[in-house]
């Protein structure tokens, strides 16, 4: 889909190009030789310019698209790592309060058999 509508901008480009290419070709015999090829290497120019404006913005748009995606792919990361530090909190309470059931009924088993 991008790359599909980067080609076609360019292919787009290239025919407004081509139009006004062959309309300095048709106006060859009225304008000359020299204003001719004087026209033809301005509009060269002309179209280079504009295909390097294109490619320009589509890189641009691509490294937006990078960037976007990389903190989209951080931010997931930081709360995959979020998620998995609040679940080892957990295990590690639900231990401690094991720990703490099994103390209890040792100390309550001891105090029995002290008295």
């Amino acid at each position: 889909n991008g790359i599909e509508s980067k080609v076609l901008e360019k292919e787009d480009v290239k025919k407004v190009y081509q139009q006004r290419f062959h309309e300095i070709k048709s106006l060859k015999p009225k304008i000359g030789i020299d204003e001719y090829e004087k026209r033809y290497k301005e509009l060269k120019v002309e179209e280079g310019n504009e295909m390097q404006e294109v490619d320009i913005k589509n890189s641009m748009k691509i490294n937006r698209d990078c960037s976007l995606l990389r903190q989209e792919l951080e931010d997931k990361h930081a709360s995959e790592v979020i998620q998995l530090k609040e679940k080892q909190m957990k295990e590690k309470n639900d231990l401690l309060s094991k720990l703490f059931a099994i103390e209890k009924v040792k100390s309550e088993d001891l105090k029995k058999r002290i008295d």
